[in-house]
């Protein structure tokens, strides 16, 4: 069974070794960069089983933060057909480059894909705040993780631009294995408050405007559970 993971990039030197280390249990990793200014590449190609390429799309940015952004639902659907037509993939897991496996997921996610019949895997991610909290609510349903392109077809629309715009068709989690805790993934979208500023920032230039997450109908963050980095 060949399971291929995928990811897009732009500028994640903080992050992409943290995720190529998580996911280190896949066959390999497809990162497909969207012109990153720093060292993703470079960082990203250390590792075995890591394979880059250039994804050249591009949109003009009018802000003095970004010169421009990649078309997100285009950027997925370059790795959906690498992954799926170049290698022939059984399945493709898909995750962003800020979110990677807690332990037991981590030590579990193979066995899992073996052993389901379904066409697809949903499960929780966490989004984190700091090191040792998250936000519960963000959790009301599992989202796609994994599919098998072969039993179900995942693309993305491309009318959009960002991923927010980008519905993924195909899916039916009535078709899915749900899974549920401890097998989940931890989403660091805010490491630290420099970080979740720079990331607000680049949003508002895509035109996205965010709400800080502790203003927001999500907060408080809650102390992470004890399973979470159970082995």
């Amino acid at each position: 069974m060949k399971i291929v993971g995928i990811a897009r990039t732009l500028n994640e030197e903080h992050n992409i070794a943290n995720f190529c280390t998580g996911y280190d249990w896949c066959d390999m990793i497809l990162v497909a960069d969207g012109g990153s200014s720093d060292e993703t590449v470079e960082i990203a190609e250390r590792f075995p089983d890591v394979y880059v390429r250039e994804f050249a799309g591009r949109i003009d940015v009018p802000d003095d933060l970004s010169d421009f952004m990649n078309p997100q639902p285009q950027h997925l659907n370059f790795l959906i057909d690498w992954a799926n037509i170049e290698e022939e993939a059984d399945w493709i897991v898909l995750d962003d480059v800020d979110c990677w496996p807690n332990p037991a997921m981590k030590a579990n996610a193979r066995f899992i894909l073996e052993g389901t019949s379904q066409p697809a895997v949903h499960l929780y991610r966490l989004y984190m705040w700091g090191a040792d909290q998250y936000f519960p609510k963000y959790n009301v349903d599992q989202s796609l993780w994994a599919w098998q392109p072969d039993m179900i077809d995942i693309r993305c629309d491309e009318e959009g631009e960002t991923f927010a715009d980008a519905m993924i068709s195909g899916i039916d989690p009535s078709q899915a294995l749900l899974l549920d805790p401890p097998y989940v993934c931890l989403h660091h979208f805010a490491p630290d408050e420099d970080a979740l500023q720079r990331k607000m920032a680049r949003y508002a230039s895509w035109g996205r405007p965010q709400v800080h997450p502790l203003e927001s109908i999500y907060a408080p963050p809650e102390p992470l559970p004890e399973w979470v980095y159970a082995p």
